[in-house]
């Protein structure tokens, strides 16, 4: 099952399409008879999603082990290639994560959001969790060495800092 997170603003969100041969951060508006719709009360509506063509790739966690510049030692359970492949998700997913922020950051310079996340098909079902946090949560550059997990049913307004 995948995640979806949706954000909610008085102000019109730029579009971000889904490529599908070029999987990166994509920002589509919500569908008008979409049932998510009745938790997020603000006009413009989105749904965010990752590289992964669903918002699960915005739920990443990055060390420093997969930053190395120097490979490991290889064997036949782990081959040059396993290490190449590896390097480039943690590039495309860090790029995915870092623009998601940005665009969030680019929102709330607007006013608040809502955002909500849960799984694909449970849209009928009412947030377990509310928080209201302040635009200065996201202010700055993530930090992407701490988790930036996403949770099922948790709906989060952010306040802007007007």
């Amino acid at each position: 099952m995948c995640y979806s997170v949706l954000l909610a603003s008085d102000h019109p969100f730029p579009v971000i399409p889904l490529v599908q041969d070029q999987p990166a951060f994509n920002a589509e508006p919500l569908p008008a008879e979409h049932p998510v719709k009745k938790w997020l009360t603000k006009p413009h509506q989105m749904m965010l999603g990752s590289r992964t063509w669903c918002a699960c790739g915005l739920n990443i966690y990055f060390d420093e082990s997969l930053e190395q510049n120097e490979p490991p030692p290889f064997s036949v359970e782990y081959t040059e290639e396993m290490w190449a492949d590896w390097q480039q998700e943690c590039i495309m997913n860090k790029k995915c994560l870092e623009d998601y922020y940005a665009y969030m950051r680019n929102m709330l310079v607007l006013g608040d959001l809502k955002w909500y996340c849960c799984w694909d098909s449970d849209w009928d079902i009412p947030p377990d969790a509310r928080l209201r946090l302040p635009a200065s949560t996201l202010a700055g550059k993530p930090d992407l060495k701490k988790e930036h997990l996403l949770e099922r049913g948790l709906f989060i307004y952010y306040e802007a800092a007007l």
